[in-house]
């Protein structure tokens, strides 16, 4: 009876999943969860085969299994009270995903390092992942502490698994729960828009008019919400919302907004009196303008006069100009004459001058010549003396090297000599 009543409920389900792939096509295949239920239902399909043939197979069995839990677990999706956590579920694995390959690895490792440490010589399923993965559980027997390798293994198994890798879920899963209590509202609205939509895709499977419309959601006006707790940063926007705006800063707006009001009051207050004092400027403004109209006409009247002055000062600047203009050509024309009379003087001097250089570079011609015949001939003494005390130095150079000549035989004989008496000396001593 069980066994027809599941293929009952698969048998639904298969129908539910080919009318959603017909009326929507190649999309159904764009969502995980399509594709995971299409799997189940081919799985679902085999297994009753086997069942059939009465053929066992475990692991196909287990997979048929998992998927259909799967599909029973987005079941939930339906009602209001659980539709919350399975959306919550999925957002765990999806934030954990990255985490969870670190802790593969890490768990690995450590069985790696065990079973090297107690010297096994086969590496099975229990050395490599049963008996590090057991340290979360808090069963520690597969990790014998005979020598220091395994202890130091232990205590990393300890430090690693159990105290960081926990210690590191429990901060994401922390966070991931802060997160999704931040759009929870959205996401349950999310989720049963899917719903809808995936019944209205098989009421319209007959008839596939496409017509856009909104989803209202309803609430009760008179129920007040539940004082459910929604998570720490929710709570936070209350409090910031109701107690801290509220009692906190309202206090402190007001007080500002009165001493705002204060400082208007006095700006108007100061206002006015500048009002008054511009009021008194403009009045010494005018004043002042009356003055200038005076001064004005006053100046019209000196500079009339000046013009009359001007134009006396001109004529009697013109008479000047023409008496010393005649002045000028007088100078001029004495002028012309003086250097005239210095020309002619200073032709006569240049013929002088010239005259007397004339003499002089002949007196020097002449004495030069008579000094160049006097250096020649003391020259020539000179050298004709040089060349006499050359000649008796080298006959004295001559005469000083036969001597020394002279001497060396001398001292030859001598040695000569001396060694002939320590010749015959020798030979007195030998007798």
């Amino acid at each position: 009876m069980f066994i027809y009543l599941s293929f009952l409920i698969n048998a639904l389900l298969i129908g539910w999943e080919a009318i959603q792939l017909r009326t929507i096509g190649r999309q159904y295949f764009q969502n995980i969860m399509n594709i995971i239920d299409f799997i189940r239902c081919f799985t679902t399909v085999l297994f009753g085969i086997f069942l059939l043939y009465d053929f066992e197979h475990s692991i196909m069995t287990w997979i048929m299994i998992v998927l259909n839990i799967i599909r029973g677990i987005t079941g939930f999706r339906a009602f209001g009270n659980t539709r919350y956590y399975t959306k919550l579920l999925q957002m765990c694995f999806d934030r954990m995903k990255y985490f969870l390959l670190i802790f593969i690895y890490s768990t690995l490792a450590l069985g790696i390092m065990n079973s090297i440490a107690s010297n096994q010589e086969n590496i099975t399923f229990k050395s490599l992942w049963s008996s590090s993965f057991d340290i979360i559980a808090g069963t520690t027997d597969s990790f014998y502490q005979e020598n220091t390798i395994q202890t130091i293994t232990y205590i990393l198994a300890i430090t690693v698994n159990m105290i960081i890798m926990l210690n590191m879920i429990i901060s994401i899963l922390g966070d991931v729960f802060d997160e999704f209590q931040l759009d929870a509202e959205i996401y349950n609205y999310s989720e049963m828009a899917d719903i809808i939509f995936e019944i209205d895709q098989l009421l319209s499977f007959r008839n596939k008019k496409n017509k856009l419309s909104y989803l209202h959601v309803c609430m009760h006006a008179y129920e007040k919400p539940t004082d459910n707790w929604k998570g720490k940063i929710i709570d936070i926007r209350e409090y910031l919302k109701d107690k801290f705006l509220n009692e906190s800063l309202k206090p402190l707006i007001d007080e500002n907004n009165n001493q705002i009001k204060k400082i208007e009051e006095n700006a108007a207050l100061n206002f006015k009196s500048m009002n008054n004092i511009v009021n008194t400027i403009d009045e010494k403004v005018t004043n002042f303008n009356m003055m200038n109209e005076k001064n004005e006409s006053n100046y019209k009247i000196i500079d009339e006069k000046v013009a009359v002055v001007d134009e006396d000062f001109i004529t009697n600047f013109k008479m000047m100009n023409e008496k010393n203009e005649s002045n000028f050509k007088m100078m001029d024309e004495k002028n012309e004459s003086n250097f005239k009379m210095m020309d002619e003087k200073v032709v006569a001097i240049d013929e002088k001058v010239i005259t007397n250089f004339k003499m002089m570079n002949e007196k020097n011609e002449s004495n030069f010549k008579a000094t160049d015949e006097k250096v020649i001939t003391n020259f020539k003494m000179m050298n004709e003396k040089n060349e006499s005390n050359f000649k008796m130095m080298d006959e004295k150079m001559n005469a000083f090297q036969n001597k020394v000549g002279e001497i060396e035989g001398a001292i030859s004989s001598i040695n000569e000599n001396i060694q002939l008496l320590l010749s015959v000396l020798s030979k007195k001593s030998d007798l």
